[in-house]
């Protein structure tokens, strides 16, 4: 049985979704926007017409508008 990988399916999904994210840094900074494309790494965000690129390392959590339906995702 193949491995699911969950980070890659969850971003995927709100990427292609354009649902709107709230993503809080591990220093506490919140930030509003939407998750335009991720790798291994690095995650990068669209918020007010500007993009910004995170290392995953400084991301504490990503917060979603509406919940991301796990088990339809994860098939």
């Amino acid at each position: 049985m193949k491995p699911i990988n969950v980070q890659d399916s969850y971003l995927h999904y709100l990427i292609t979704k354009e649902i709107p994210v709230t993503l809080i840094t591990k220093n506490g900074v919140p930030l509003k926007g939407t998750i335009a494309y991720s790798d291994a790494y690095t995650v990068t965000m669209q918020s007010q017409g500007k993009q910004s690129l995170f290392f995953k390392a400084a991301i504490s959590t990503i917060t979603p508008v509406k919940p991301v339906p796990l088990p339809e995702i994860l098939k």
